[in-house]
């Protein structure tokens, strides 16, 4: 505070001269409106310029916030879209399926087993098998968890195994990645007589305990019979472009401790 006053005493003259300046200027365009005018046209350009860099400014540091906003509003509409069951008049903390958000911060996509790195751990209730989404389809399963931080098994692993289904005809099977291409899983054991074609969507099948059910995959690229003749590989082209990956959604299922102690008993 002390320098604020020190400022004010070293430059008060200028200061002044400012305080003048000003109000001169002022009077003389309120007196003289050619002047007013003149000065006006001059000035305008330059003004706008000024008001558009302020805007964009203020539209740059307000994206964030809204950012924000957006997020926790996916959040619970995905709460919601997991739990169609429930009554939208039911508390939400009442739901199977609660969902965390986070911001991945390192991402492979051309090794045969390829992780992802995302900024929330242990201490905001992440655990091993915690399904992951984004907006657009399924990103992988988490498989290390530490106090900050998660790493994420990517579906473009020769480790990872997901139930799937084909939406149309609720035939499922199990995805998994040839390691080939970034763009391309595969959907294996569906019968050979199950109808198919190209452009099928392949979606979860609710199977598991990670994954609700119908959250998107991708589509049917192509097939063909393996080598029994019995079955089909199917070449899934994923909705999502695992090169280009920044917010996640992770998805928890409350009841998967209960889930899994049933089918330990049943073995």
């Amino acid at each position: 505070m002390q320098q604020i006053i020190n400022f004010f005493i070293r430059n008060q003259k200028f200061l002044l001269f400012i305080v003048l300046f000003s109000v001169a200027f002022n009077i003389t365009l309120n007196n003289n409106p050619y002047q007013s005018s003149a000065i006006s046209n001059i000035l305008h350009p330059t003004v706008s310029k000024i008001f558009e860099w302020r805007n964009a400014i203020s539209s740059f540091w307000n994206l964030q916030h809204e950012n924000n906003i957006l997020i926790k509003e996916n959040n619970r509409l995905n709460k919601l879209l997991f739990n169609q069951e429930i009554k939208l008049t039911e508390p939400l903390a009442n739901v199977p399926y609660d969902v965390l958000t986070s911001k991945i911060i390192k991402n492979s996509y051309n090794l045969r087993n390829n992780y992802l790195t995302i900024v929330k751990g242990s201490v905001e209730s992440v655990k091993v098998n915690n399904g992951v989404i984004n907006s657009i389809g399924v990103v992988g399963v988490v498989d290390k968890v530490s106090d900050k931080y998660s790493r994420v098994l990517s579906i473009l692993s020769e480790k990872t195994r997901l139930n799937a289904k084909l939406k149309n005809t609720n035939y499922f099977g199990i995805v998994s990645w040839d390691t080939n291409q970034t763009n391309i899983v595969q959907l294996n054991d569906i019968q050979d007589l199950v109808p198919l074609k190209k452009g099928d969507t392949i979606v979860t099948s609710g199977y598991s305990a990670i994954f609700p059910e119908n959250i998107p995959i991708g589509t049917v690229a192509d097939f063909r019979l393996n080598e029994t003749q019995d079955l089909y590989i199917i070449d899934v082209k994923l909705f999502n472009d695992m090169r280009n990956l920044s917010h996640i959604y992770l998805i928890q299922n409350k009841e998967r401790e209960e889930l899994q102690k049933l089918a330990t008993e049943n073995e």
